[in-house]
Formats: C-alpha cells, structure tokens, sequence
C-alpha cells in the first residue's frame, strides 16, 4: 500500500509518530479525497457522529453548502465576516476617513497653536527684557558716587562739545567712566549666559558653569601670575608702572589662561572619547588644583600687590573703559559668528550621546566645537573683569524655564537676561557702600548662593 503524500510539515511529523498539528489547511499540497483526512492519525470530519474531525471550511468554494441556495441579492461575505459589497460598509470607510482627516488637521491646528503660543511668550519676554535693560542702564547712567540729574545725562548725552548745553563733569563721568563701564558690564553678562547655557547643554549638567570645567581657575592663575612677572619687570620704584604693564596685557593673559585650563581638561578626560561626567570631574579636579597655586602664589606677595590681585579676582568692573570695550568686542563678534552653526548639535547633544549619532551627528566633533566656542565666550569675559561666579548659572535656569529646552530660543532670552543681571549687580554694588564699591562678583555669590541651594534642594 503506497503511502499518503504529505507536505513537508506533515512528513515530519508522521516520522515522529504522530500529526502535523490543529488547524492544518495551508500547508496541504492538494485536497484529499472525500471522507479522508489526508493525514494520518487525525480521523475525517463527521458531523452527524461529533467526532474531533476537521472543521469545514468558511471559504466559499470549499463550503459544503451550494452557493445556489443563496437567496438573490444576499451578499457574498468575506472570511472575516464583514459584507464587503455592502453600500453601509463603503459609507463607513468614507466616513472614518474623514474622520481620520479633521482628527489630523485638528493636531496641525493645537501643534500651530501652541507654536504661535511659544513665539508670542518668547517675544512677550524680549520685550520684557529690553524694557528693564533699558531702565537699569539708564540707572547706572544717573546714580553712582556722583548723582546726576536725568537734564544733566540728557544734555551731556546730546549736547557733547557743545559749550551753550553742555557740562563739562557731566560728560566726563557718563562718557569716560559709566557709559563704557556700562556697555562693558551688558557685554560680560551676555558672554556668561551664552557660555553658562551652552555648557550646560553639552555636559547635560544643570549645575554647570564656566567654573566647573576651570575656565575661572585657569583664567585667575594666568592673572596672577601676569601681576608677579610686572613687579619682578618693573621693580618697587614704580609701582603706577607695574600696574599699568599688568593690566594692559592682563584681559588676553587671562584669556589664554582660561583656554589652556579648558584644554587641559579636555586631555585629562579623554579615554577614546569624552563624556559629560569626565569632564565634569576632571575640571573640578583642575579647578581645584589651579586654584589652590593661586592662593599660594598670592601668600609670598607684598601687600600692595596681593589687594591689586585680589581686587582683580573679585570680579569687578570698575576701571573699565574704552579700551576694556574694544579688547572684547571682537570676542563676541567671533563667537556669535560660529554659534548659529552648531546649534543643532547642541539640541541634539541634550538627548544623550547615542540618540545624537543615530541622528548623524558626530558627537565628539560637535562637543568639542561647541566647548570651545563656550570656553572663548567665557575666557575672554574672565580676562575683562575676572571670575564672576553664577551669572551663567542662574541665567541658564531661568531661560529654560521661561521658554524650554530648545537651545535656539534660550540663546535669544539667556544673552538678554545675563545682561540684566550683570548691570542689576553693578547698581547694588555701587550703591551700597557709597562712596565705595562692591565687585559684582560679590554681588552675584550672594544673589547665587541661595538659587544654589534652592536648585539642589528641588533636585533631591
């Protein structure tokens, strides 16, 4: 007796001994004869005995029912059981499509909405900005040591060199010491912001600042160490001398400070490649060390020259002139030059090293750039007025808070906001211990220190 044909499933498992398995309808190469199972060990469907045999098929052409027996215009259903001739069925595609269709346009309409609505609070917020930008500058244009009337700035302001409207002090003191002193400290505070922000994108570190990395250490030790070669160059005799040779090469000294303890962190955490927590660590690690040489150089100094140091490190914008303004501005140009090129990858480096390479980015290559546009904005703010602790901190959190996690929009408030905050320092500064002065440095770890540790707080 010859053997049944089987397909391939079949055979093996008729070689086991036993079945194919339950349903078996596609596998089978052609039909078996009426009354046969096809397969051996399963017995042929019959209904009148209720045996476990083979269910009969839905399909049409395999129904045992004549489809002659269909009364006319009774529709034809599919397997599944929905009549697929039916004009109720058509209706009903015709209606979930449309569906389909206001439910998407009604997304397109809430995702355009809340756009606009993020556009109109980022522009409500540069206005805002602007306007007490505005108030706060024409404060440090009236109050100092010497109060001026606003007729006299107005009148020193457009009556220049003019001997019928002009004043003479007037002039003086807003055109050779508030008004550069002015713009300087609205500069420093749009490099802090620009620099705290950024750093805190590629480190994914809210507490970052250009202290965590050494930018400030490295920034203060090249300061002092400018300071000591003046004196050992131009001796005791002429100490006028000394601070002149000092502070006329000390904003690009600090600056080249800045960069090399950058590097150096840079190096130290590089192990194949370089991540957020390395370098985080290294540069608290070099910080630490370039800022315990600096204190130790300050201790073999003379007096005088440890409180020109000190003064220095403090973080100050007095003295700050012309000269002081063009030193920095070409920094800034520099640096807002490039930073509109790496701002993809900077949003992109928020969303974690591997999501940012599947996106094409190369990350190591992105990072790097946009640490060293972050170190030069930095660096050069450093050199200017030396270390100002916080202002990049605080700006950072408070323009993502005030528009959200995207970079581009926070490099429009943060720059608008570090200003803000520099001059507002300022003004207490110069009007707390009139005649004297407090250095804006002071005056932003007392303002930081506290959002510090609120920040900490919120975050445990």
């Amino acid at each position: 007796m010859a053997s049944p044909r089987f397909c391939d499933t079949c055979r093996r498992a008729y070689r086991r001994g036993g079945s194919c398995g339950w349903p078996r309808r596609l596998h089978r190469p052609r039909r078996s004869p009426s009354g046969s199972s096809g397969c051996r060990g399963r017995p042929a469907h019959n209904p009148s005995a209720g045996g476990p045999g083979r269910r009969p098929s839905r399909h049409p052409k395999r129904s045992p029912r004549p489809h002659s027996n269909r009364p006319p215009g009774t529709p034809l259903r599919a397997v599944h059981g929905v009549d697929r001739r039916a004009p109720i069925h058509r209706l009903d595609s015709v209606e979930n499509t449309v569906t389909r269709i206001f439910h998407s346009a009604s997304t397109v309409r809430g995702y355009l909405a809340q756009r606009s609505t993020r556009q109109y609070r980022l522009q409500l917020g540069v206005v805002f900005l602007l306007g007490l930008i505005s108030v706060l500058a024409l404060a440090n244009l009236l109050f100092g040591a010497v109060t001026l009337s606003a007729e006299r700035v107005w009148f020193a302001t457009v009556g220049q060199g003019d001997s019928a409207i002009g004043d003479p002090v007037a002039e003086e003191i807003i055109w050779n010491l508030r008004l550069p002193r002015l713009l300087v400290g609205a500069l420093i505070g749009v490099h802090f912001a620009i620099a705290g922000s950024l750093l805190q994108a590629v480190l994914r570190n809210p507490l970052a600042d250009s202290g965590v990395i050494g930018i400030n250490a490295g920034a203060g030790l090249a300061a002092v160490l400018a300071f000591a070669v003046a004196e050992r160059l131009a001796g005791d005799a002429n100490p006028y001398l000394r601070a002149a040779l000092s502070l006329d090469w000390l904003p690009l000294i600090a600056c080249g400070g800045g960069i090399v303890a950058a590097a150096v962190v840079y190096r130290l955490s590089w192990n194949g490649g370089s991540t957020p927590v390395r370098l985080v660590l290294m540069g608290i690690a070099v910080a630490g060390l370039l800022s315990a040489l600096t204190t130790g150089i300050l201790a073999g100094w003379a007096q005088a020259s440890t409180e020109t140091a000190l003064a220095w490190l403090s973080g100050s914008l007095y003295g700050r002139d012309w000269a002081h303004l063009s030193t920095l501005l070409p920094w800034t140009i520099a640096g807002l030059f490039l930073l509109p090129l790496l701002l993809r990858g900077a949003n992109l480096l928020q969303l974690g090293d591997e999501v940012a390479a599947t996106r094409g980015l190369r990350v190591e290559r992105s990072r790097f750039a946009l640490l060293l546009v972050a170190v030069l904005f930095a660096a050069s703010a450093v050199g200017i007025v030396g270390p100002v602790g916080f202002v990049g901190l605080i700006v950072a959190h408070i323009a993502r808070l005030m528009v959200g996690p995207d970079i581009k929009h926070q490099l429009i408030v943060s720059p608008l906001l570090g200003a803000l905050l520099v001059l507002a320092a300022d003004l207490i500064g110069r009007l707390v211990l009139v005649p004297a002065e407090l250095p804006i440095g002071v005056v932003t770890s007392l303002l930081g220190v506290p959002f510090f540790l609120a920040l900490l707080a919120r975050r445990r």
